[in-house]
């Protein structure tokens, strides 16, 4: 996915990330917005190992989090997540359109620096 520009601030395609096994997964919001949270760290690159974690930037994650959860959808504070069996194509894809749905909502804070 290529930066999307939404109000005038492009959001980096790896602003949202997630990493686990199976169905269970854990959400990091990664830095590029909130001038300043991690000095040096501009736009966030691929998660490859728990050093790159210092990109995330809990702030993001609870606008993630209060975010999807006005628009029904839940998953822990922590960014925590456990995917059902039972989800259709449908539903997944409704949940990827309700994050893109934040991300654009709040582009000043996702925006790369």
């Amino acid at each position: 996915m290529s930066s999307r520009k939404w109000d005038g601030h492009f959001v980096p395609p790896d602003a949202v990330q997630a990493t686990g096994v199976g169905s269970l997964l854990a959400v990091h919001a990664l830095a590029g917005g909130f001038r300043g949270v991690v000095p040096g760290v501009g736009t966030a690159g691929p998660l490859r190992s728990p050093r790159d974690l210092a990109q995330s930037d809990p702030r993001l994650l609870e606008v993630l989090f209060l975010d999807l959860l006005d628009l029904g959808y839940y998953m822990a504070p922590r960014g925590y997540m456990a995917l059902s069996l039972a989800l259709t194509r449908d539903q997944l894809a409704d949940f990827v359109r309700a994050v893109q749905q934040v991300l654009r909502s709040r582009a000043a804070l996702w925006a790369a620096q």
